[in-house]
């Protein structure tokens, strides 16, 4: 007899509060495992045998991307500002940003953070979702993040994207930087990315942070769903835990909105065999990438309609102001 909603697999309930707690500290594992300075694969041997202490406290290496000035892009200039930059096919072929966009047509051009990192995961897994509506609509859409081909193309395959959702890589981070995005905390300082992320995590340096998680935990009634729902399901067929869960499992808990730990369970799926099982081929080597944000740009013939810069973890693009802007 299956089980009741109330009672269905407490075991994957516990895991899932668990997996929202284990947001607090987030990338914990991985910097076990990662060089201070942008590494080459010696320098990352030596910092895991020297351990994590000395890794963390190491400064980020002079020229690395904590130096680059912020750019300042004055409103309506941004295919200008974005349209040198260069990114990679997933074939490996150089594109410029500027000929991705098309003239005469709506596009939107989505630039996530690093393709280890949570926003990357949730704003991609929303694009997918609303990708038949764009096609339908007629607008192009080009999705840029921040690793390289590699990791690029085990991010595409985690999530199952199709090619007409035209994803590049971009290992520098070239087209956040250009659109002006926030560099997270500490911008332009010379201290460790991992450190970066402490204080973010607590909303500093990223408003907004603390209420989005929290959201995860206890619902949103006036929110949409059928995206979490889908995400969960596409987890589910790679076997990411926790797996199994579908739409019907929170009817007894609530009935509106997305439900509380509904949200949480996908980013417990996301974190747990998505992005620390696969953090060494999803993550870039620049460790100041990893507070890079990215933002949404959605252009009418190459002027700009819409923009966002994310403010931080878990505050990225509202996929909700993506729909409304397009009509859709």
């Amino acid at each position: 007899m299956p089980d009741s909603p109330r009672t269905a697999r407490p075991v994957r309930t516990q895991a899932a509060v668990a997996g929202a707690l284990l947001l607090a500290v987030r990338m914990a594992a991985p910097q076990m495992r990662c060089s201070a300075v942008p590494p080459r694969p010696p320098a990352r041997a030596a910092l895991h045998r020297r351990g994590a202490v000395a890794g963390l406290l190491a400064p980020a290496a002079v020229g690395s991307s904590a130096w680059d000035a912020v750019a300042d892009v004055p409103a309506g200039n941004e295919y200008a500002a974005v349209s040198a930059a260069e990114v990679f096919r997933l074939d490996g072929a150089v594109c410029k940003v500027g000929d991705l966009v098309p003239s005469g047509k709506r596009t939107v051009l989505a630039v996530l953070t690093h393709f280890g990192d949570f926003n990357s995961w949730e704003y991609a897994q929303q694009l997918r979702f609303e990708l038949p509506k764009l096609q339908q609509a007629g607008v192009s859409l080009v999705v840029v993040g921040i690793g390289t081909v590699s990791a690029a193309m085990k991010f595409s395959e985690l999530l199952d994207l199709p090619a007409e959702f035209n994803l590049y890589a971009d290992p520098t981070g070239a087209t956040a930087k250009a659109l002006g995005c926030s560099r997270g905390f500490a911008e332009g300082t010379p201290v460790n990315g991992y450190l970066k992320l402490l204080p973010m995590l607590l909303g500093i340096g990223s408003p907004g942070t603390l209420e989005a998680v929290l959201r995860g935990y206890r619902g949103d009634p006036g929110a949409r769903r059928d995206w979490v729902d889908a995400a969960i399901a596409q987890g589910t067929t790679q076997n990411r835990f926790p797996s199994g869960y579908g739409e019907k499992d929170w009817d007894g808990i609530a009935t509106d909105g997305i439900r509380p730990m509904e949200l949480a369970t996908l980013r417990l799926q996301n974190m747990v065999d998505g992005i620390l099982k696969n953090w060494d081929a999803l993550a870039p080597a620049d460790d100041q990438l990893f507070v890079q944000q990215g933002g949404t740009v959605i252009f009418r013939d190459r002027q700009p309609t819409y923009v966002y810069k994310d403010k931080g973890i878990l505050t990225y693009t509202p996929i909700e102001q993506v729909i409304e802007e397009l009509s859709l």
